[in-house]
């Protein structure tokens, strides 16, 4: 760590696995830091990847980064989700259940900085996104889903300057305050496409306050 930051410089792109009954995540605890950065320094992908079960009727949760920080900040790289779960019938796989499931970091507050996203993103926690593009193109899955069911905060996320585009059956953002503890959630001088069987690109569900401004549909 450098100044509280953690700079990819491997050879290749970083790789987060995830396989068996227990999702496995990197977990950055204990450090002491009020804030953490990880700096992909625009030469590094983060994969997300593996496989997971779930049991019936139970969506399966898989953190993919996990810190005691107050602030952690991942920027200048690419995120690529591609993890799946299968569900679980009598302690068995069951390949015909086989879906994506959303990638997501667990912090105080998260805040994303120049990060393109090929995949679904969820967010449980107050979330910042700046400058980013956001590509999802799996059926069943928005290209980010701000969610509070599993999350110890109402639904706090904003959005500048940021692209998303989902080419599936479902829609860009999924806006689901599940508690109806309120909230808000702000997108700002972004850009959308949406190539799906959604209306609105926004979707929103509960009390929280969706706030849209200044932004165009390409």
């Amino acid at each position: 760590l450098e100044n509280n930051t953690l700079n990819i410089t491997l050879n290749e792109d970083y790789t987060i696995g995830t396989t068996g009954e227990i999702s496995k995540a990197v977990v950055l605890k204990g450090l002491g830091l009020s804030s953490l950065t990880i700096d992909g320094q625009n030469l590094y992908k983060i994969n997300f990847t593996g496989e997971t079960q779930y049991e019936s009727g139970n969506f399966e949760q898989s953190p993919s980064i996990i810190t005691d920080s107050k602030v952690i900040t991942i920027k200048n790289t690419t995120v690529v989700n591609t993890k799946h779960s299968y569900k679980r019938e009598e302690g068995n796989y069951s390949a015909g259940s086989r879906f994506p499931v959303y990638a997501f970091v667990r912090g105080e507050k998260v805040v994303y900085d120049n990060v393109v996203f090929k995949g679904s993103v969820v967010t449980y926690d107050p979330t910042q996104f700046v400058d980013c593009s956001l590509y999802v193109e799996y059926s069943n899955h928005f290209a980010l889903f701000a969610d509070n069911q599993y999350g110890g905060y109402p639904i706090n996320v904003e959005m500048e300057r940021c692209h998303i585009e989902a080419n599936g059956s479902y829609g860009c953002i999924r806006v689901a305050d599940d508690k109806s503890e309120g909230g808000a959630f702000t997108v700002k001088n972004s850009t959308y496409i949406n190539n799906s069987n959604t209306t609105d690109w926004v979707d929103a569900v509960g009390s929280v306050n969706v706030t849209l401004e200044n932004n165009s549909e390409l």
